[in-house]
């Protein structure tokens, strides 16, 4: 039988570092150009391209302390949309957009 020191089950201090601008703005230009298209961009996509990415000068534009994981990619996504979809509610409907369809569009 061994003898475990007290307290070893408990979890260390997580680190917090906040988003870099740099980071930001990368992030940010993958869901715009990912709502233009029409095509949503993957989180695990982005997280490895962050990864590999290099700049003009054949430096990598992240350093490792600047890499996200695709679950916080996703989480930064998620809030972007979400701020999105705010936005756009908020914002009445003209009445161009209101009287568009007709009757057969709502039958179909």
């Amino acid at each position: 039988m061994t003898i475990q020191r007290v307290g070893w089950a408990l979890k260390g201090p997580r680190k917090v570092s906040a988003i870099s601008d740099n980071v930001r703005s990368f992030l940010t230009d993958q869901f715009n150009s990912g709502v233009i298209t029409g095509h949503k961009v993957d989180a695990t996509t982005v997280a490895k391209q962050m990864k590999i990415l290099k700049n003009s000068d054949g430096n990598y534009q992240f350093l490792p302390g600047e890499w996200r994981t695709a679950k916080q990619i996703a989480s930064f996504f998620s809030r972007l949309a979400s701020t999105q979809r705010k936005t756009q509610a908020s914002q009445p409907v003209s009445h161009e957009e209101k009287t568009d369809f007709n009757d057969a569009d709502l039958l179909s």
